[in-house]
């Protein structure tokens, strides 16, 4: 039985920008503690702008130094996600160098 994708792709912003009033989608306050709760971890965030984080001990670290203050503008990025209890193999878009893929 196949428990779900390994990988999960989301799209978050970085260093407290809000695209618009309300809106809870950043990396560091929303995204890195929710699905860390969860389980997940996180594999890598391709950067957009200028936040290459490659695993969860550097996210702590950009996080740590991350704008306290919520503003407006444009920080997009793409995190990745790798859900230790799924079975189903990542697309090949998505996958490590390596790694299974289908």
């Amino acid at each position: 039985m196949r428990l779900g994708l390994l990988d999960h792709p989301s799209q978050v912003w970085m260093d407290n920008v809000q695209s618009y009033r309300g809106v809870e989608n950043d990396f560091c306050r929303n995204h890195f503690p929710y699905l860390s709760s969860h389980r997940f971890e996180l594999s890598r965030v391709q950067q957009k702008t200028n936040y290459p984080i490659h695993d969860a001990m550097h996210a702590v670290e950009v996080c740590q130094k991350q704008n306290p203050t919520p503003r407006s503008g444009l920080e997009e990025n793409d995190a990745y996600w790798r859900n230790p209890r799924a079975t189903m193999k990542p697309p090949c878009v998505w996958a490590r160098a390596g790694e299974p893929c289908g």
